[in-house]
């Protein structure tokens, strides 16, 4: 086995290397390295890659949507409108959880944004969740509520 005298590439300290592929003295300064040379990389590559950039974006936003319509689809039961109120805009309708907690959930499972429909998705659609529009959500949460006041006053007399 030839062992070789190199430098880390993170830490700039001198090591013995078996193979000559080697670039990093410890596992700790190779995640760094590749940390990065990821962050480098990426941050180059776009800024000299502006058309292929903008594509991949592009993607991005039309996999969400499309990944968003069917979260929709499947908890309105095909209908897509609000629960509470009825409206049929689909740029207004979000996910709900029903009994709540959904904020306690997303710190548990590290999920937040896109990622939440897309384990939705991952997770077949479980239990607890149904489709209401921005303004009943918000006012479902205000205070811990249940149900929207605006649309059931009845429930608050």
């Amino acid at each position: 086995m030839i062992v070789m005298k190199k430098y880390c590439e993170t830490c700039k300290k001198e090591f013995e290397a078996q193979q000559s592929n080697h670039k990093y003295c410890s596992d700790k300064c190779r995640k760094i390295g590749i940390k990065n040379y990821r962050k480098t990389f990426q941050n180059n590559y776009w800024k000299t890659h502006p058309k292929e950039y903008a594509d991949n974006q592009k993607l991005k936003r039309d996999n969400n949507y499309e990944a968003r319509l069917k979260v929709i689809h499947h908890y309105s039961n095909g209908i897509n409108h609000c629960a509470c109120c009825g409206e049929f805009h689909i740029e207004f309708l979000e996910i709900d959880h029903i009994n709540g907690g959904g904020t306690q959930e997303r710190i548990k499972n590290d999920i937040w944004g896109n990622t939440f429909i897309k384990w939705l998705i991952d997770n077949d659609y479980p239990e607890g969740y149904q489709v209401i529009c921005a303004n009943c959500n918000k006012a479902k949460g205000h205070k811990k509520q249940k149900v929207c006041p605006v649309h059931h006053p009845e429930l608050y007399l």
